[in-house]
């Protein structure tokens, strides 16, 4: 599967339901020869509320951001929503399960995936005879 087929399933993957706001986060995709990097935004995140799994070929983040709602304030303005964030990626076979990694820095959670070995580029030497 491709990133841009990845992109594409990701975008018609059924969303669990859940009470409370849902967000799908924004994300971007990358790809090497070796692996691809899944960047997706999850501000006000702890990395201990994060859930990611793979499961039947489908990549699976889940996020939950606490309320940052003091009692004695009286608000201005108020923009920030809290509530969870939600995205599935279908990655199929595309991706060797045992080397995912995952990481969490300001806001944006970063998962690299390592492309299963018959789909990494190979270079085959030619021996002169």
């Amino acid at each position: 599967m491709t990133v841009k087929e990845m992109t594409q399933a990701a975008s018609i993957a059924p969303e669990p339901v859940r009470e409370g706001r849902r967000f799908i986060p924004q994300a971007d995709i990358y790809e090497s020869s070796d692996e691809l990097t899944v960047l997706v935004d999850m501000p006000g995140v702890d990395p201990k509320d994060i859930d990611v799994r793979l499961e039947k070929g489908v990549l699976h983040i889940h996020g939950k951001a606490p309320a940052r709602q003091a009692e004695d304030l009286e608000y201005v303005l108020r923009e920030y929503e809290v509530g969870d964030y939600s995205r599935n990626f279908d990655v199929g076979d595309v991706v060797e399960t045992r080397g995912i990694t995952a990481e969490h820095r300001d806001g944006v959670l970063t998962l690299h995936l390592p492309k299963s070995e018959n789909l990494r580029p190979k270079r085959i030497e030619v021996q002169a005879k």
